[in-house]
């Protein structure tokens, strides 16, 4: 209330009062006017127009306080409802934070439980591998039926061993590189075996080389795992359609499925190592946390889009490398070229008598040696009497490793063809020497491809060559 409505009002109580006064006295009472008459008049009429006047501030003062208290109320109300977002949201990191600790604390032990057993666990599918592949080319029909289901059985195993050990460890920058034009035309019949009858698969690669920072192992399990995961989407039959192309400095890579689609709820964890829909014994839950995993290493990323009942399709897009792979082309085992005599050396007896004898069916002369003092005894032996020779050894010796092994049989002989083998993944051969790392397990046709490259190796390494 301004003061000149205080004013006013004030005024206006004194001579309403003054004005009834008058009346009274001259009308009711009959008495003569006087100064003294209004004395008593205007002082009543000074408080009432004052008390009216503080009635009125006070209703405007509490007005103002309740609308000061409102507007306290609706700021204290959404001031409340942040703050429950907040806490929410904090609270569903937190439950993520504490589900990720535990399945890190899972993978952790898992790894190590991996780590543990791989170096056994790889020599004995070695020794499956091997033997199914050295079997399998003199047998039967039957037979043949019998050793192609464990060599796949070898392979599912290897493939399990691999993802823990793979998983079990940090990811790292990929300093090899892949085509994955290449490495899906080279799986393409595997991929078509995979498959089955029922399902439809449509190929289309683009134009040119299209190499990735990744190395061969885990863009073929990208793929491998990617099929087998649409292909137990669609148990009634559909369609599977792998697409790459170039587009903006990237690679990209479409893995597109008509199977049952995936539920939103269900997309949120399907990175997540151990999670898994297929039912018991079924799945691993491993085959989408390799997948991911894969792709921080080449430093890529990946997108899913599916709705139930409308199939699903995964994306892919790798940056390019900065260089092509470089392409070669494998041996045939059957004809087998460089070294006269190959020394292998590892401490599993049976794996020595299995690749042994593969490696002599396929025209090697092969000295086998359970460690390192004795490999060394052994090459010094035939390099006295000029043969050429090719060493393959285990990193893990009884006496020993693979790595002092090469070092100090190029010593002797600085252009000896060596390969080192390793239970525990690539990751563990940090190789000098220029030897050539082949993980376990392996068949004798991937050995004799190392073979060969270890050869190639070494003839780039003669002078004048």
């Amino acid at each position: 209330m301004s003061r000149l409505a205080q004013a006013l009002t004030i005024i206006g109580c004194i001579v309403g009062v003054l004005v009834a006064a008058t009346v009274q006295h001259v009308l009711v009472l009959g008495a003569t006017l006087g100064p003294e008459r209004f004395v008593v008049p205007f002082v009543v009429g000074l408080t009432f127009g004052s008390l009216i006047v503080a009635l009125v501030k006070a209703r405007a003062a509490q007005r103002l306080s309740l609308e000061s208290l409102a507007t306290n109320r609706r700021e204290i109300a959404s001031l409340n409802e942040r703050l429950s977002h907040t806490v929410r949201s904090q609270g569903n990191e937190l439950k993520t934070a504490e589900r990720r600790l535990v399945e890190a604390d899972r993978l952790g032990a898992v790894g190590l439980l991996a780590g543990g057993i791989a170096h056994d666990f790889n020599n004995l599918l070695t020794v499956v591998l091997s033997g199914s592949a050295f079997l399998l080319e003199g047998a039967t029909e039957t037979q043949k039926e019998v050793l192609e289901g464990m060599l796949s059985a070898g392979e599912r195993g290897a493939t399990l061993t691999r993802q823990l050990l793979t998983l079990s460890q940090p990811p790292r920058a990929s300093s090899e590189a892949r085509c994955i034009n290449r490495s899906v035309a080279e799986l393409e019949s595997l991929i078509r075996r995979l498959l089955g009858t029922s399902v439809r698969l449509e190929v289309t690669r683009c134009e040119g080389p299209l190499t990735v920072r990744l190395g061969r192992s885990f863009v073929e399990q990208v793929l491998v795992n990617l099929v087998v995961n649409a292909r137990d989407a669609m148990p009634g039959g559909g369609t599977l359609s792998v697409t790459t192309e170039r587009k903006d400095g990237t690679a990209v890579l479409r893995v597109r499925d008509t199977g049952a689609g995936i539920s939103p709820e269900v997309q949120s964890r399907i990175f997540e190592p151990f999670f898994t829909t297929k039912g018991d014994g079924r799945g691993t839950g491993l085959g989408l946390a390799v997948v991911m995993d894969a792709m921080q290493r080449a430093g890529g990323q990946i997108s899913v889009d599916s709705r139930p009942g409308e199939g699903t399709l995964f994306v892919l897009t790798f940056p390019l490398a900065d260089r092509d792979e470089a392409e070669s082309t494998p041996p045939s085992p059957s004809s087998p070229s460089g070294p006269d005599v190959i020394v292998f050396v590892d401490a599993e007896a049976s794996l020595r008598t299995v690749m042994g004898s593969a490696l002599e069916q396929l025209g090697y002369e092969v000295k086998t040696c359970s460690g390192q003092a004795e490999a060394l005894t052994v090459l010094e032996g035939l390099l006295q009497r000029g043969q050429a020779v090719a060493l393959i050894t285990d990193l893990l010796l009884a006496d020993g490793d693979g790595h002092t092994l090469v070092h100090e049989a190029k010593a002797r002989t600085p252009l000896l063809p060596a390969i080192v083998t390793s239970s525990f993944g690539l990751a563990e051969l940090k190789l000098a020497d220029d030897a050539v790392p082949l993980a376990k397990p392996y068949t004798p046709a991937r050995l004799v491809e190392a073979i060969d490259q270890s050869v190639r190796q070494a003839h780039r390494e003669t002078p004048g060559s």
